[in-house]
């Protein structure tokens, strides 16, 4: 799964799942749309949890309910970004949205840069502890 991959920080599951997607006829505003989607709901559990909710209890409210299969993904996830990094990666999912509008036949380049970008960030936060 793309926007998985991107979160979980595994950039190789990201780029070889966009691929396929890609080569399948998905279009590119569908999946930046779709991680857009998620940063926003990923913020908002984020700011629950920091109110003092559980990860369980948030998790259980999410909608559209979680698939099973990415619950454990998403908890993690959960954990792993902060606030303030969720903001800039919901910046640069909107900025890249528009700019692979303009560029038209180099969409897949510029989503796949933006999302191996976000995959980086999430490495990097996990690895440094980094919480709100």
């Amino acid at each position: 799964h793309v926007v998985n991959g991107a979160f979980s920080g595994d950039a190789e599951r990201m780029d070889s799942n966009m691929r396929r997607l890609i080569e399948e006829g998905t279009p590119i505003h569908v999946l930046l749309t779709a991680a857009l989607n998620h940063a926003v709901q990923l913020l908002a559990a984020r700011l629950e949890t920091e109110s003092g909710k559980s990860p369980e209890a948030v998790l259980s409210s999410w909608k559209p309910q979680l698939f099973f299969k990415r619950k454990d993904a998403v908890r993690l996830q959960l954990g792993r970004w902060n606030t303030r990094a969720l903001k800039q990666v919901i910046r640069l999912l909107d900025e890249t949205l528009l700019e692979s509008r303009r560029r038209g036949t180099l969409a897949d380049t510029v989503a796949s840069r933006a999302l191996l970008q976000i995959a980086a960030m999430n490495r990097s936060t996990g690895r440094s502890g980094v919480r709100p």
